[in-house]
């Protein structure tokens, strides 16, 4: 009888804690909003397990923030020794010898993207928001939020946050039909616990050892528009609903041949658009296919390698891709 009575005890308080934590949230939007605070804000340590069909990669997380700013140390604890350490806007991945170089995308943005509510659905109306429920992740009790697209130029994702931060400590990547297409979660997790400056410096020092400096050049901000995108001589024009240009670079590739460079979001989404000149020395990819949970659409149009890499439907890259013009060639028309 004393069993069933504490049982009982802990179950209420469980009901006592999550009712002030919804209390002080009304709506999943303000969760929204406090996610992207302790993103940013909170400290913590722990390691995280992101699986995409059969890879399954284990990383430790350090992150830092204080009155300089966001610092960040990811390593990978399976396959290939890696390190990516991020310093602000700064972000350098080492690697231990030449052989291990492979740049992921998912980890040198950030692991966990701060998805403020008015991004999602303030200002998009491509997006609906869900709360499903509670639940428990690495041992922390957690509200559930599903972010829904309306269409299918879109994936959705599920995500889980604990209930007196709001920090994220699990999300899935939804595709069009609701299948999983990949997961990230912490095993465990230090939150708001003490960072050292010795946690934050690379461990990875050896003759053999490759750094790169992963940074973004000669960056042009494009207000959003309804209109249609101009970068250099190239515009985007039939974007995909609720899709805007956020970035434009003019950069060199590793063969130190000019690209150039645009970035497409609606607020979650992303797609990269890269633009290359065709030569003896090029590598297009033409058609689709899958990179590390990204998807690629590549054409080869007017002497020119076109590709949009992003984790969205293949669908929206084609639509994307087919609307990259040179303005030279519009003028022809």
């Amino acid at each position: 009888m004393r069993r069933l009575a504490a049982v009982l005890l802990g179950n209420l308080a469980l009901i006592a804690a999550t009712v002030a934590s919804a209390a002080d949230r009304p709506n999943a939007g303000a969760w929204l909003d406090d996610m992207a605070t302790a993103i940013n804000s909170l400290n913590y340590h722990g390691t995280v397990v992101v699986a995409r069909d059969a890879d399954i990669d284990v990383l430790e997380v350090f992150h830092k923030a204080d009155a300089s700013g966001r610092r960040e140390k990811i390593i990978t604890l399976n396959g290939p020794a890696r390190e990516i350490i991020r310093n602000g806007d700064s972000v350098r991945a080492i690697f231990a010898d030449k052989s291990s170089v492979s740049i992921d995308a998912r980890i040198t943005e950030g692991l966990f993207q701060a998805v403020p509510y008015n991004r999602v659905i303030g200002t998009n109306p491509n997006y609906g928001l869900i709360v499903l429920g509670y639940d428990r992740v690495a041992g922390f009790k957690t509200i559930v939020i599903q972010i829904k697209p309306k269409d299918g130029l879109r994936f959705g994702q599920k995500l889980w946050l604990e209930l007196e931060t709001a920090m994220l400590l699990k999300t899935v990547t939804l595709d069009e039909d609701d299948h999983i297409r990949e997961q990230l979660s912490f095993t465990s997790i230090d939150l708001g616990g003490a960072i050292s400056e010795r946690d934050l410096m690379p461990t990875l020092i050896s003759p053999n050892a490759v750094e790169l400096e992963i940074s973004t050049l000669d960056e042009v901000a494009v207000r959003p528009s309804d209109q249609t995108y101009t970068a250099s001589q190239w515009r985007v024009g039939a974007m995909p609903a609720g899709f805007f240009m956020v970035r434009q670079v003019n950069s060199a590739n590793q063969e130190k041949r000019n690209l150039q460079h645009l970035v497409l979001t609606d607020g979650l989404a992303s797609v990269s658009v890269y633009i290359e000149a065709i030569d003896s020395g090029s590598r297009p990819i033409t058609g689709y296919k899958e990179l590390g949970g990204l998807h690629v659409y590549g054409q080869r149009r007017d002497g020119y390698n076109i590709t949009a890499i992003g984790e969205v439907p293949v669908k929206t890259l084609h639509m994307v891709v087919s609307s990259v013009k040179r303005i030279s060639a519009v003028a022809d028309q």
